[in-house]
């Protein structure tokens, strides 16, 4: 890599980098089941659990990181242990179906 310097009298610098790959993606996380469904009772108390996700991936080393695609106040995902909780109170009145991705 070289930067020079254009004035009048010109200065060049040269430094030699080393980049280190440490991780290549070769295999895509996959989840252990395509879709899951959960149900709780209404008014239920915020912050519940209301199912874990899994995922595995055949990278070596790898580190499985969650997070929910559509953004949201309502739920959250623990990224690395996979719980996903309600973080309000439900009302089946309001909303009676909620899908995640």
């Amino acid at each position: 890599m070289a930067y020079e310097d254009l004035s009048v009298l010109a200065l060049v610098t040269t430094r030699r980098l080393t980049v280190d790959v440490l991780d290549m993606n070769e295999n895509a996380a996959q989840f252990t089941r395509s879709s899951c469904t959960a149900r709780l009772k209404e008014n239920n108390e915020s912050d519940t659990v209301l199912t874990q996700v899994n995922a595995t991936d055949a990278d070596v080393d790898s580190i499985i990181e969650y997070r929910l695609s559509n953004e949201t106040s309502m739920f959250a995902v623990n990224p690395v242990t996979d719980a996903v909780r309600a973080l309000v109170n439900l009302d089946r009145e309001e909303t009676s179906r909620h899908r995640l991705s």
